[in-house]
Order: structure tokens, then sequence, then C-alpha cells
């Protein structure tokens, strides 16, 4: 299991995915939490290049933990089911590659577990009035990369393995993730969306941010059950 930190792409580390990750550790998964780059510091081509160096080093080191490579599977929350549904994608899709200037790994990712995820990054909203020019640059709009700021574009949608899609009613960012539900079942992709009712205590990334709640232990009984099928369940496309 690789496991992708949120914040936005601005702040956060692995470490605090910790909590989320000892209880993928304790069902039984070696997991691997991996650390990028933040904006400003750098570009979201950087982090994409950080993301693809850590599956490289995941690939070569393998082994050594006992770890199987025809069995690896991911999740990100927030920011980091971003750079996840990004990264991935561009292992099949070569234009979306060359386009941001990144050589994907080619360690093979089975399934994907994207929670809370921060998919629109140019919305007319507190997120894309301002976040754009630190990832892509100040001139993206003309750039190759262009076309792929939207996270629906076919190259992406469909260049991602089966995806588990989890958010809640007290999501900030639940549109996001009925937006490219939306996108994913247009085209038939295999994928399966959980969308946890009202609850003010099921915020953004609740399993990540409370992971002693007993929904957030179900987070993680319902990626579990996901990876191991392999979302054989929705290979029709969507499921609710």
């Amino acid at each position: 299991m690789v496991n992708v930190h949120g914040g936005g792409l601005l702040i956060g580390n692995k470490e605090f995915n910790r909590p989320f990750c000892a209880s993928l550790c304790e069902a039984g998964y070696l997991v691997f939490s991996i650390e990028y780059r933040l904006i400003p510091d750098c570009l979201f081509y950087d982090q994409l290049t950080d993301l693809h160096l850590a599956l490289d080093f995941i690939r070569d080191h393998l082994t050594e933990y006992g770890g199987d490579i025809s069995h690896i599977y991911a999740c990100g929350d927030s920011g980091g089911a971003c750079l996840l549904t990004y990264g991935i994608a561009m292992q099949r899709s070569t234009a979306l590659a060359q386009a941001a200037g990144v050589t994907p790994s080619d360690l093979p990712v089975r399934a994907l577990g994207l929670v809370s995820g921060m998919f629109y990054t140019n919305r007319l909203d507190q997120i894309g009035l301002f976040l754009p020019r630190y990832l892509y640059g100040r001139h993206y709009k003309k750039s190759a990369f262009a076309p792929y700021v939207s996270p629906e574009h076919p190259d992406i949608v469909t260049s991602l393995p089966p995806s588990l899609l989890i958010t809640s009613d007290n999501d900030n960012l639940q549109s996001y993730t009925l937006n490219f539900e939306k996108a994913l079942r247009r085209h038939q992709m295999p994928h399966k969306l959980i969308n946890y009712p009202k609850d003010p205590r099921l915020t953004h990334a609740f399993s990540a941010f409370y992971p002693e709640l007993p929904e957030s232990r179900e987070v993680i009984h319902h990626l579990i059950h996901f990876f191991e099928h392999t979302g054989e369940d929705c290979k029709g496309g969507y499921v609710s």
C-alpha cells in the first residue's frame, strides 16, 4: 500500500497520516507513506516527479520488506488524492506524462483509494482563484499541460485503475468527488463511490484527521475490501 498525504499540495507531511497508515498495517498491509515537495517551493510537475521517484524506490526495495509487486495499491486524501490521480494516470497516458515533463514509474498499481479528493484546481472558488499559478506556473494556460488542468480530460479518466471514491455531506470538497465520479461514470471506468450522510464529525478527509472515529475505521474496511477484490464489484462502472 502506498499512501500519499493531503494538505492541498501546500502543507502537510507523511507523519500526519501515521495513525491512518498504522490502521492499514494492523490489517496486514505493508505500507509505504511517501513525502513530496510542497507548493510554492516547487510546481505540481515536481511533486509528480517526487511521487514517481518514490514509486521507483518502492519497486526497487519491495522484496526487502517482503512485499508482493503483483498486489500494489495506493490511497491518498485531499491534495494527495489529486497528486495520485494524475500520477497514476500518466503511467498509462504517454501524452499526459510528456505534457508534465515527467518520467512515470513502472510500478504497477492495481487500484486506488481517493478520499475527499482535491481533484479540481482551477474552478472559480477559493482554491481555483489563487492556486493554479503556483501549481502550474504563471503562463500555464499557454503550456502543453493546459488541457490537463481539468481532471476530467479523457486521457486522465480513462487511464485510471479501479478507484474507490470516498466523501461525505460535510466534506467541503464533496462536489469535487461527486463531479469526478460522474466523469468516471461517463467513460464507464470501474469505480465505486461511498458518500457518508450529513454528520458534523465527518468533515473533509475525516479518516485522516480523526482516525479514532468508527466511521474512519469503516473507511479502512472499505478500502481493504475494495483492494482485495480489485474493483470486481464495479467492473461495469458505477456502484453506489
